[in-house]
Order: C-alpha cells, then sequence, then structure tokens
C-alpha cells in the first residue's frame, strides 16, 4: 500500500490534464498486461524480482480507480454528496459480500 498513496497524488493531476476517462483507461490497460502477464509466465530461479514489480504496478493501475471513481461521484452529484457516496458505499460493500460469500 506504500506506492498507491504517490500514485493516488500522480493520477489526480493527470486528470486534471488529460481528463478522468484517460486515466481511468490507462489504469485498466496496466491491469489487462498484468493479469495477461500472470496467465502466461512461468516463474524460474532467478526471476525474483517479477514478484516484487507486479504487485507494484498492480497498485500504480488500481490508483486511478482508487481517486477518479470518487472524484467521478462528487461531480455527478455535487448538491447531494452524502447519499450519493453513501449508496456508492453500500453496493461496493454489497459486491464485496456477494463474492466472498
Amino acid at each position: 500500500m506504500v506506492l498507491p498513496i504517490p500514485s493516488f497524488h500522480h493520477f489526480g493531476g493527470l486528470s486534471k490534464v488529460t481528463g478522468r476517462i484517460a486515466v481511468i483507461i490507462s489504469g485498466t490497460v496496466i491491469f489487462g498486461i498484468l493479469i495477461a502477464v500472470l496467465l502466461t509466465w512461468t516463474p524460474k530461479a532467478g526471476q525474483l524480482w517479477v514478484m516484487f514489480v507486479v504487485p507494484v504496478l498492480w497498485g500504480v493501475a488500481g490508483a486511478p480507480w482508487g481517486t477518479q471513481i470518487n472524484a467521478t461521484y462528487g461531480s455527478l452529484f455535487p448538491s447531494n454528496q452524502q447519499a450519493a457516496f453513501s449508496n456508492y458505499r453500500l453496493w461496493e460493500s454489497m459486491g464485496f459480500t456477494l463474492a466472498f460469500s
């Protein structure tokens, strides 16, 4: 969780230049590449560095989702942000509950 924190700040500034959609798409593309690598990679001796690079990139790819989705909710419902974020967190929690039950 150390690397996503600077990434949150980086993607927040980047979204002002490129827009939220571009930042979210970049995170999605990084996730897709990492999933493809993890599905096709066969661990070999001497490739310990991969065990560190993949989680770091996973954290970088997750940073836009952590910041930009919340920012989108804030801009979509400026007059009723408390209800918007409560609803978002409710359905997020329901998703976790269903996924892990």
